[in-house]
């Protein structure tokens, strides 16, 4: 008999403590993002006696008044607006930017010129935000721009090198072969990257575009920077984080209103989660 089938041989046990180590971390990891989620959920539907008395507790009834409460908030309708305009033309323009720069960086990567943009917007990514904020504000503000446009402008610009990143390793992967067959029907270089390369990319473009929705949507450090000064370029995040600051606070109505600001992107992502799977996998493999 093997000695190391048995129970209590040190690998057999070495086993034991990793799997069980891994269990616990894994319901960690759950923990932190499952508690939150569900204190979120049930605070939204309580009254605030309710909340003080058992915060962790379901509510006796789920009423729907701090969801009224933050609907019937003056200017509300404005500042989703305002959210879905911002991301909107921002996506617009990354779109209209980004992967056209990537094509034409992957269709001359062997040039020295082209390689040392395509290194350069690699470093840009590992450029803390925290390092650039002060003087893109000072910037911003210089040239009048503290308002929705200069907020789309840090947007496009900011998206550029992970966007560019992406799209390079995506289209350099891409067999020569479907270029020089577009050619034989009489497509050029940007004939061929509008009506072949990016329908055939379509996975990666979708991925990229939802990724850079759930960042705009969500984001609330460079509105705060930018537009909190100006209320009717307010975002939703900004008109929570103004919200709680001019009332007193209420856990209750900051969570309903949370929970009005992630319904599109969570729309957004059970519709087309299949896609933003698959185009993860698929840009590791080519990584």
């Amino acid at each position: 008999m093997n000695p190391e089938n048995g129970r209590d041989t040190p690998l057999n046990v070495r086993k034991r403590i990793t799997r069980i180590s891994m269990v616990l971390y894994c319901l960690l990891l759950i923990a932190t993002v499952i508690l939150p989620l569900y204190l979120t959920f049930v605070t939204a539907f309580k009254t605030t006696k309710e909340t003080y008395a058992n915060y962790l507790g379901l509510p006796t009834i789920f009423s729907l008044e701090n969801f009224t409460s933050i609907i019937e908030q003056k200017n509300i309708a404005q500042y989703f607006a305002n959210s879905v305009y911002i991301t909107a033309v921002s996506i617009l323009l990354i779109n209209l930017v980004t992967p056209l720069t990537a094509y034409i960086i992957a269709r001359n990567h062997e040039r020295r010129f082209f390689k040392y943009i395509y290194i350069y917007f690699l470093i840009s990514i590992f450029v803390p935000f925290n390092v650039i904020v002060f003087p893109l504000t000072k910037l911003l503000y210089s040239l009048k721009l503290m308002n929705s446009i200069g907020l789309i402008i840090c947007y496009v610009a900011l998206s550029i090198p992970e966007n560019i990143f992406l799209y390079v390793a995506y289209f350099r992967a891409i067999n020569r072969e479907l270029f020089e067959a577009a050619q034989l029907d009489g497509c050029g270089p940007f004939q061929y990257y509008a009506r072949v390369l990016l329908p055939t990319c379509r996975t990666i473009v979708i991925t990229v575009n939802i990724l850079n929705i759930i960042w705009i949507w969500n984001d609330f450090f460079l509105p705060l920077m930018v537009v909190n000064t100006d209320p009717s370029s307010w975002t939703l995040p900004i008109f929570i984080y103004n919200f709680k600051g001019q009332h007193s606070f209420s856990v209750n109505l900051a969570s309903a209103a949370y929970q009005i600001s992630i319904i599109p992107i969570a729309i957004l992502f059970i519709v087309f989660q299949n896609k933003i799977i698959e185009g993860t996998a698929l840009q590791s493999k080519k990584l």
